[in-house]
């Protein structure tokens, strides 16, 4: 017994996923502000939350970037190690 997908709920799922991702967008954009005129702190969670967004539509450059930028903010904050494992992390699947 098949179960047939109605256009409603189609379009309800897709535009799901487009406010996911719009919400991506806006959280890489957010993050970056901030961590440029030395907010880290504030930058943290967006920066995180665009991550684990980016990495769930499966958009890996944006998560790179938000990867980059959480770096960043880490780095900002006395924490170099975490800075580190996050460049490390985006190397590792760019080289492979």
């Amino acid at each position: 017994m098949g179960c047939a997908a109605s256009p409603a709920g189609d379009a309800s799922a897709m535009g799901a996923a487009q406010a996911r991702g719009a919400r991506a967008d806006l959280q890489n954009g957010w993050h970056a502000a901030l961590c440029r005129p030395s907010r880290p702190a504030e930058a943290v969670r967006p920066a995180r939350e665009a991550v684990e967004a980016s990495s769930a539509l499966g958009r890996e450059p944006d998560r790179a970037r938000a990867e980059y930028w959480l770096s960043s903010a880490q780095v900002q904050q006395d924490n170099p190690d975490e800075g580190r494992a996050l460049l490390q992390s985006i190397l590792g699947r760019v080289r492979d």
